[in-house]
């Protein structure tokens, strides 16, 4: 009786050992793709900033990657580019909303969200 019990156990260890090893052939074919979407959405961002016409900067209000509040609707996006327009003014682009603003049109979130607490 003995007998029977390991060869069962070794017969499911053997299924468990080749269904985790298709499980990390498909874990890497998912990776692949990952990389492929993160590519193609990549040549997808540079295209919609080139034909914005806007050149990247540093400086301005506002960091990449900041938290920032849309003040007319009170929508929310971090900040992907920031850029100089031809009048001296920044202005700031969000590949969510896929839109640039100008620095007047937004806020920066903690700020927003302090007067909210206090009102």
């Amino acid at each position: 009786m003995l007998y029977v019990i390991w060869f069962v156990f070794g017969v499911l260890s053997l299924i468990l050992f080749f269904k985790i090893w298709r499980m990390c052939n498909n874990v890497r074919d998912i990776k692949e793709d990952l990389h492929d979407i993160k590519n193609s959405l990549k040549s997808k961002e540079i295209s919609t900033k080139e034909n914005a016409g806007l050149e990247p900067v540093e400086g301005g209000k506002f960091g990449i990657g900041q938290l920032v509040i849309v003040k007319e609707d009170e929508r929310q996006f971090r900040i992907t580019l920031a850029a100089r327009k031809d009048d001296g003014t920044m202005a700031y682009y969000s590949d969510r909303l896929n839109k640039y603003f100008d620095e007047n049109e937004l806020e920066d979130f903690n700020t927003y969200w302090e007067e909210r607490k206090h009102k």
